[in-house]
């Protein structure tokens, strides 16, 4: 894992080799995907057949989970003292990060298990699976409390809404779906893509969501209404769609200020966008391989990259066009 500092031009300070500011190494790997700790001070890498533990300052590995017999996807609590981890063994299992122990085991998905996140107040936790459903989960009993149904083929991932009523799932059916996370009924659905949607995002005001596709694009929704987001500027009325990569768009994140967009590509890059008017800000490249997963500091001065290239990368983020950033907020229709 590296850590690389960038100017606003998307190039490492020291020339496009860049400067190690700590590297460390471990088993050989493709990454699925790489979250910072609720306080920003750890970072958790998913691959293979686990997920590992780091210290953000040192670079120096804390612990080791090998839950699975391979790791699909992992995220902390909010309090940070517990992980949950997806498997490819149709399971999902929540852990002590302290003492790597295994608190429950969740079973009842009868197909891969692709996503695991924490509800935002630490009860409840929340898995997509090959089986075309997303389940709700207690965590102190590991029951299921809801599952949702409705998509058609297998969903990629779900995750809450910020204030954690609502729930958004994205499908190889080419939707996404946000539901009501107390009765399991669907609100919308969001029909736009013209191939599976891989990732989703909402942000922390809980105004936009965020799409990414196989179909190269990112599109922006407004998350009140599902209908498409409207960019007013001189050339006229644009739909909320983002195009410039290559390839399947794998990742999105949106920052912690809401100002900013950023997405991870099978292209092998990860792209910044000024959320309210769409304007692409720098690319990162770096990677060798597919992005996996692409994520926002909690503090939102830093993203954190993942890719098949067996690698993660944190690049410390520029105050970008600021003063562009506050013209352009009158710019979009919520």
């Amino acid at each position: 894992m590296r850590v690389w500092e960038i100017q606003d031009n998307g190039l490492p300070r020291d020339g496009e080799s860049g400067r190690d500011v700590y590297e460390t190494s471990s088993e050989r790997q493709a990454l699925w995907s790489a979250v910072f700790a609720p306080k920003g001070d750890r970072i958790l890498t998913i691959g293979g057949t686990g997920a590992r533990l780091w210290d953000r300052d040192s670079g120096l590995p804390l612990n080791v989970f090998t839950p699975h017999g391979h790791v699909a996807s992992a995220s902390f609590s909010p309090d940070g003292k517990l992980i949950v981890t997806g498997g490819w063994d149709n399971t999902a299992r929540i852990w002590n990060t302290s003492q790597r122990k295994t608190e429950r085991k969740l079973i009842g998905h009868t197909g891969f298990v692709n996503s695991a996140q924490f509800s935002p107040d630490g009860t409840q936790t929340l898995t997509a699976s090959d089986d075309r459903t997303a389940r709700l989960w207690d965590v102190r009993s590991g029951k299921v409390v809801t599952t949702f149904r409705g998509h058609s083929d297998r969903v990629r991932t779900a995750i809450f809404s910020p204030d954690g009523t609502r729930i958004l799932t994205a499908s190889n059916d080419k939707t996404a779906v946000m539901w009501n996370a107390a009765n399991g009924q669907q609100q919308f659905k969001l029909i736009g893509h013209e191939w599976p949607v891989l990732a989703v995002a909402i942000s922390r005001n809980g105004k936009i969501i965020a799409t990414g596709s196989e179909d190269h694009t990112t599109r922006l929704w407004n998350a009140k209404t599902g209908k498409p987001i409207q960019f007013r500027m001189a050339q006229g009325n644009l739909p909320g769609r983002l195009a410039g990569h290559t390839d399947s768009v794998t990742a999105v994140s949106v920052s912690p200020d809401g100002r900013r967009l950023v997405t991870g590509s099978a292209d092998r890059s990860a792209k910044i966008w000024e959320l309210r008017s769409g304007r692409e800000i720098l690319t990162l490249r770096e990677h060798q391989g597919p992005l996996t997963s692409v994520e926002f500091s909690p503090d939102g001065r830093s993203i954190l990259t993942s890719s098949r290239d067996e690698t993660a990368i944190i690049w410390f983020t520029q105050p970008w066009d600021e003063q562009v950033a506050v013209r352009s907020e009158k710019n979009m229709d919520f």
